[in-house]
């Protein structure tokens, strides 16, 4: 695609221009503008990875459930949370050799739903106490050198220590100006924008600037949200039989 990849300097020097501070290093210097452009870039990676572009996401190296509880008498386990991760965006477990299901997202008071013993996954021949859902309790926190991994609660607790791996979207690694940014023309062109916003908020005369930066910035939102993969953004769409789409226990029954 044509302007698929750009110098970080040339995004820089597009934005000093719309913001008209093109030369003014004195009040935005060098180093001022290319952190600009990291917040913005490090931003619109993770606009787009909630809109349902899973374009950035990775996965950590596999690992075994714990099976037992993390606080005595409760019902759930806990997993870490990576320190390079920025966000989560699913738990896979994996129940058979070919065999990888996804946990649902829930909250701590959603814990409490899937507290239970029975099987979610009988219409996989899979029975007994099985991980049906995950919810995020602790961010990874602390200085960068010294920084401790957060924690995923996983329920009900495992009865078998099957392996699991995490999606999850890493922390943004800050570009230098001879960098090459790769992503789509619309991708840059959001940067740009939002850097003129950014520059104009430091401005107390350019409030035309700053409105025409934000309409345009939103409208290319707009456009990202049109092309944004549809199964994604409404979840998994796996085939349901359309007399009884939903089993005993809350999940979607599986064509045979």
């Amino acid at each position: 695609m044509a302007g698929q990849f750009q110098l970080v300097s040339a995004i820089i020097a597009r934005a000093a221009r719309q913001a008209n501070i093109l030369g003014q290093d004195d009040r935005w210097p060098a180093a001022e503008q290319l952190s600009q452009f990291n917040a913005s870039a490090g931003e619109l990676r993770l606009r787009l990875s909630n809109l349902g572009f899973d374009w950035f996401l990775e996965r950590n190296t596999t690992a075994a459930l714990p099976t037992t509880a993390a606080v005595t008498g409760e019902t759930y386990a806990e997993i870490d949370w990576p320190i390079t991760a920025q966000r989560i965006y699913g738990v896979h477990v994996l129940f058979q050799p070919d065999l990888w299901l996804p946990l649902t997202p829930t909250n701590v008071s959603g814990l409490r739903d899937y507290q239970g013993r029975h099987s979610h996954w009988s219409d996989y021949g899979i029975s007994g106490r099985e991980p049906r859902a995950f919810a995020l309790r602790k961010a990874p926190f602390g200085a960068a050198a010294v920084e401790t991994v957060g924690k995923i609660m996983i329920v009900p607790i495992p009865q078998t220590a099957r392996s699991y791996t995490i999606w999850y979207l890493a922390n943004f690694a800050p570009l230098v100006a001879s960098d090459t940014f790769n992503g789509h023309a619309s991708f840059a062109e959001w940067i740009v924008q939002d850097m003129v916003v950014k520059y104009s908020e430091g401005d107390e005369d350019v409030n035309e600037t700053h409105g025409i930066a934000f309409a345009e910035r939103l409208r290319l939102e707009t456009l990202f949200a049109a092309e944004a993969p549809k199964t994604q953004l409404a979840g998994t769409l796996p085939p349901r039989l359309a007399d009884d789409d939903w089993d005993d226990h809350g999940g979607p029954r599986m064509l045979p």
